[in-house]
């Protein structure tokens, strides 16, 4: 039974090492911008419109990335200390699966993202004020 349970736990620490080299990394420079999406209009009749935050990708300093913007999650702006100022420069640094990259086409300079899938808080590694 020890020899079973000894055996699972290597194999799970060498699936989780291997799971973690696949991560790309991806750093760029961005000027932080927030804005609106497009209308939406509800069952009821009325209309809304969602808040959107991203970055345009100023320049890239690590990764295949083939964007000019990135959208990141509501929770990340709204709960980052100190708060992200709009048209200021960050250094961002973001950690995605193969699959996700690919899921997201951010190889591909024709696709745009969009608020409803953007990058996830736990995909940001970091975002840094860029010094003036």
């Amino acid at each position: 039974m020890k020899a079973t349970l000894l055996v699972v736990c290597l194999f799970q620490s060498l699936t989780n090492a291997q799971d973690a080299s696949k991560m790309l990394k991806i750093e760029f420079l961005g000027t932080y911008l927030t804005g609106r999406a497009p209308c939406e209009w509800l069952p009821d009749g009325s209309r809304r419109w969602a808040k959107t935050a991203g970055f345009k990708i100023d320049t890239i300093i690590k990764g295949d990335l083939k964007k000019g913007y990135i959208e990141i999650t509501q929770e990340r702006y709204e709960n980052n200390d100190p708060q992200l100022q709009k048209g200021e420069v960050y250094t961002v640094c973001i950690a995605l699966s193969a699959e996700r990259f690919a899921k997201l086409e951010l190889g591909n300079e024709d696709t745009i993202m969009t608020y409803e899938d953007p990058i996830l808080s736990k995909e940001i590694m970091s975002i840094k004020k860029e010094k003036e």
